[in-house]
């Protein structure tokens, strides 16, 4: 920051020289006027008025005097305005990047932390399903599974605000080169008009960085959010294993869970046998009933395809029961007319007669009428009864139908869920093998020892007693093979990627060579023109003579700016050397990693190769071994 500060005022700086240069040249201008300005010679030597041709020079020079010093003040507010906003700036960025830094580690070591606790819930795991081989955990499973895939997400968040803060970062760096270039240019410029631009431009520059910080801010601000949600699920899913783990829930809890479902399924099993004999017997119902229907349609003489009116049906029994009525109505008006009579009273004729009229019994005419009548509705509601019976016989069957295809529904679900828990089962034992490969293959290359008994056992469980039921003795020999197999072609892929990285470190060092080369010559140009600077600035030492024109005043002073960005090129040449020197030491470290490394995968791949030699041996054994058993087998049962 001390380079960036001390470049802006040695570019301002030679403006103050010019302006004192102008004012000692002023006084000469003064007592040289005379000299310096011709006469005319058609105008006499009194009439020249040489004070105001004098004072009009004068008056110029001083408003090129003013016109300097507005546009220096103006400059000089501008750069101390953009090294203000950029140190206030590169402040911020340096307190978020490392609240960014302390917030990363806080989280690696949560991480880490989670980590360590689920690979130790895990080893307790496999120990309870080695004791228990038969109980699955499928919902933990399930929840754990989910919960790393979000804790990745979470982790490729913030990889993400990583690169956006390095790329916010990246583009903060290049303001601040665009603010060294303006300046560097700001002594070349003359007009102030460019400079208003180019300081706009930066602002403009500056503000959308600020935004791009705030947006990466609160995304950081979402992302720990989530990460504190993730985190409090994760701690309740330990805390539910860890009640598993301590006895709480223990494993006679599941075997008695697992029996609870085993007796409810038979109980479901019972009940949907009994379920169809209902369900056959209402259909032998409905059956009978159909056939009873189609009896008493033959009998009334309907076709079975025609339909029976229901309206009819109700309109005749609504007749009869207001025939009931009726009669009960006149029975009762007979009564009370036999007690009037015993009383000595005679009731009224009109009312008698009104209601003779209104609830007379039919004439015997009707009565024939009214007998077929019933008959007919008589027909009409046996059928009509005969049908509601079918029709509820038919939706009964339909529920018992129903109830049938849920509760095989239920069985093909719990068949779906059987088989998902053998397959992941499976799985299960395949990623154990995966695992125990990768610990043998990295057993090598480590200087830790790893030890994995309790997994070596429980596989060797599995693979014996298959969780089909079927007995595969030489599926570990084949997955052994196979294993070594991958893990050659591994090597293969790993030596050759070596082998490129080192051809590209090999190019990249000679580059680097090269370069050096090409600056040491640089440097040793601008040390030449270096000593010959020495020369100028104390040849300029010695003082300038007082008749000097006003070119070689200007010359002296372009040499000293030269001189000058010689100086600040020197300064960057020798970062930049220093940074090249870096940066060829971390190549050639790089490049011994490398070669070391090729030399571990060498013999790594010669080690394997050798195991590799011997299990081949021992397996072709092994399959004589099986042939000469298999030879004398045959030969037995020949003999039988």
């Amino acid at each position: 920051m001390a380079t960036q500060r001390g470049i802006p005022w040695l570019e301002i700086h030679p403006f103050g020289n010019k302006r004192s240069e102008i004012r000692s040249r002023r006084g000469p201008l003064r007592q040289d006027g005379d000299r310096r300005l011709p006469r005319s010679p058609l105008v006499p030597s009194g009439q020249m008025d040489y004070p105001r041709v004098l004072k009009g020079a004068m008056y110029l020079e001083l408003d090129k005097l003013n016109t300097l010093e507005e546009q220096n003040f103006a400059l000089r507010t501008q750069v101390k305005e953009l090294v203000d906003q950029k140190l206030d700036r590169d402040s911020r960025l340096d307190h978020f990047s490392e609240a960014l830094d302390t917030r990363v580690q806080e989280w690696k070591r949560v991480m880490e932390e989670k980590d360590a606790e689920i690979e130790e819930l895990q080893s307790r795991l496999f120990l309870l399903a080695a004791q228990a081989p038969n109980i699955q955990i499928d919902t933990e499973r399930s929840r754990v599974a989910l919960l790393t895939q979000t804790l990745q997400k979470q982790e490729d968040q913030i990889e993400d605000l990583q690169n956006k803060l390095a790329q916010a970062t990246k583009e903060l760096n290049e303001g601040a080169a665009i603010i060294e270039q303006l300046g560097s240019r700001r002594s070349k410029l003359k007009s102030s008009d460019i400079d208003a631009a180019a300081a706009s431009q930066l602002k403009a520059v500056l503000q959308q960085t600020e935004e791009r910080v705030r947006l990466l801010e609160g995304k950081l601000k979402d992302s720990e959010e989530d990460a504190q949600a993730k985190a409090l699920e994760m701690t309740e899913m330990i805390v539910k294993l860890r009640e598993y783990e301590s006895g709480e829930y223990g494993l006679m809890e599941a075997v008695d869970e697992i029996k609870q479902l085993r007796k409810q399924r038979q109980l479901r099993d019972r009940q949907i046998e009994e379920l169809i004999q209902s369900s056959n017997k209402l259909q032998e119902e409905a059956t009978s009933l159909e056939e009873q229907n189609m009896a008493l349609r033959e009998k009334l003489g309907i076709s079975a395809e025609t339909p029976i009116k229901v309206d009819g049906i109700l309109a005749q029994r609504k007749k009869e029961q207001l025939l009931v009525k009726n009669r009960r109505l006149c029975k009762r008006l007979s009564r009370l007319c036999e007690q009037l009579k015993s009383l000595g009273q005679s009731p009224d004729v009109s009312t008698l007669d009104e209601q003779d009229s209104v609830l007379a019994l039919p004439a015997p005419q009707d009565r024939e009428l009214v007998r077929a009548d019933m008959q007919l509705v008589i027909s009409e509601a046996v059928s009509s009864s005969a049908i509601g019976r079918l029709t509820s016989m038919e939706a009964e069957v339909k529920r018992v139908e129903e109830e049938r295809d849920s509760l095989k529904q239920g069985m093909v679900y719990i068949e779906e869920k059987l088989l998902a828990v053998t397959k992941e089962n499976e799985a299960l034992r395949t990623g154990m093998h995966e695992i125990l490969d990768s610990v043998r293959s990295q057993d090598g290359s480590s200087d830790v020892r790893l030890e994995s008994q309790c997994l070596e056992r429980l596989l060797e469980a599995l693979d014996s007693r298959h969780i089909s039921g079927w007995y595969h003795p030489a599926m570990r020999l084949q997955a052994q093979v196979q294993t070594l197999e991958g893990n050659n072609t591994a090597l293969r892929d790993q030596l050759r990627a070596t082998r490129l990285e080192e051809n590209k470190s090999r190019e990249q060092a000679q580059k680097a060579l090269l370069k050096i080369e090409h600056l040491e010559q640089k440097l040793a140009s601008l040390e030449e023109s270096k000593h010959s600077s020495v020369g100028v600035t104390a040849y300029r030492e010695m003082g300038l003579p007082p008749n000097l024109s006003l070119s070689s005043a200007e010359v002296i002073a372009n040499l000293n700016m030269h001189l000058l960005r010689v100086l600040n090129e020197y300064h960057t040449e020798e970062e930049r050397n220093r940074k090249l020197e870096s940066r060829l030491e971390e190549l050639n470290e790089k490049f011994n990693i490398v070669r070391h490394q090729t030399g571990l995968l060498y013999r790594h791949h010669g080690e394997e190769k050798i195991t590799w030699e011997s299990k081949q041996r021992e397996f072709e054994t092994e399959k004589n071994v099986l042939k000469d058993n298999v030879a004398r087998l045959e030969a037995k049962v020949k003999q039988y």
